[in-house]
């Protein structure tokens, strides 16, 4: 008697070769997913080192004001909901001491900014604050392009707190990217 064979469904090996080629597809996708996130973070710590260099090369030699000698250029670097920005202007020195930030003559709420990006996370723990009104951190450099606020050291991190960048500034204004 002839048997006949029924294709009624899936062999074990077909089902095993489906799911290890799905996982397959699964870790690459993961693996691409956290190249793109390190890389936004060194995006971010790259724009952050660039826009330091131009403030000190725009500072240098030059007063952001000649009329008024206690306005300095400056950087603020600060988040919104778990996005950060940059942006430039110039800060003013207070009697107090402080530094009160002005974005290009504009108002701040019509300028955010350079968008860094929202894959990053930026600790300046270790930064020298002499700004307290806003949120974020005021960078300010002097005429001699010596750093007066926002010196130390900035980490950029990915959202689960793996750093890939950080940014040193240092009180005499020079400054490096590890």
């Amino acid at each position: 008697m002839k048997q006949t064979r029924s294709n009624k469904g899936y062999t074990l090996v077909e089902m095993i070769i489906v799911i290890a080629i799905i996982l397959i597809v699964s870790a690459m996708a993961m693996v691409t997913v956290t190249m793109i996130q390190s890389a936004k973070a060194k995006d971010a710590a790259i724009r952050v080192d660039s826009e330091i260099a131009e403030i000190i090369a725009s500072s240098r030699g030059m007063a952001y004001d000649p009329a008024d000698p206690n306005k300095y250029y400056a950087l603020h670097l600060y988040d919104i909901d778990g996005t950060y920005y940059i942006r430039r202007g110039y800060a003013e020195k207070l009697p107090t001491g402080k530094y009160k930030f002005t974005s290009n003559g504009k108002n701040l709420n019509d300028d955010k900014g350079y968008s860094l990006t929202n894959y990053v996370v930026i600790d300046w723990d270790a930064v020298n604050k002499k700004e307290d009104s806003l949120p974020g951190i005021v960078i300010v450099y002097s005429k001699s392009g010596q750093c007066l606020a926002g010196y130390g050291t900035y980490s950029f991190k990915k959202r689960n707190q793996t750093e890939v960048a950080t940014n040193y500034i240092r009180q005499n204004g020079t400054h490096a990217s590890k």
